[in-house]
């Protein structure tokens, strides 16, 4: 009897997990944009990555202001992932707008929970434990450029000193929200950012960003 309950609570344990689990089995290439080297990932939906994925952690619809603008937004913290979808009226089948990996455990300030780090299998083999020259040599040097934080807040101040941006943020947010090194790769429709810690340089998060469908 004591081996048949062991073995009960066994297969829930393994159906509670069976997310993660999920995720460890598939491969992510951000060379060919692919999902386990067949699917596509700009022709994913809701329901295909939610059929993959299971049950995200939250689901978040826009703001009735945006509501006509922007479509939903999908969370699996424990897996590392956010994804975004286009509003029906720029795709019918609204497929993905955006994917972040987080590369290391974060804070989500908005919805008080951790993204643990990403679990998958990464093409090419990048790692939190990279820096931002381990990066280039993974991807061709006529699609890649680096901006650094540095630079990214004197663009922001230089816009802010011609009236381009608000002059209500203050250094403190300054210093926050421009506080990565981006290693961007340009593709003809996606754009893949890999953003880099200020001080130390090592990746820390990924993002895809799908600019036609």
């Amino acid at each position: 009897m004591k081996n048949l309950i062991k073995r009960f609570l066994f297969i829930i344990l393994l159906l509670g997990l069976s997310p993660i689990i999920c995720l460890s089995q598939q491969s992510l290439n951000l060379v060919n944009l692919t999902l386990n080297d067949t699917v596509q990932l700009k022709e994913l939906n809701i329901e295909r990555i939610t059929d993959i994925l299971g049950r995200p952690s939250v689901v978040e619809r826009p703001p009735d202001f945006l509501a006509d603008m922007l479509g939903p937004t999908i969370y699996y913290h424990d897996l590392g992932l956010k994804i975004c979808f286009l509003h029906k009226s720029k795709d019918p089948q609204e497929r993905v707008a955006v994917i972040f990996l987080y590369l290391v455990k974060k804070w989500d300030e908005d919805r008080s929970k951790f993204y643990l780090p990403f679990s998958g299998v990464l093409t090419p083999k990048l790692n939190p434990n990279m820096k931002i020259n381990n990066i280039l040599p993974f991807f061709e040097d006529d699609s890649i450029s680096v901006i650094l934080a540095t630079e990214r807040k004197a663009q922001f101040k230089e816009l802010q000193r011609k009236g381009e941006m608000s002059k209500t943020h203050n250094s403190k947010f300054i210093n926050s929200f421009f506080s990565e090194h981006i290693v961007t790769v340009n593709g003809d429709k996606y754009k893949i950012n890999l953003y880099c810690e200020e001080l130390t340089k090592y990746l820390e998060e990924i993002t895809i960003n799908f600019r036609d469908q």
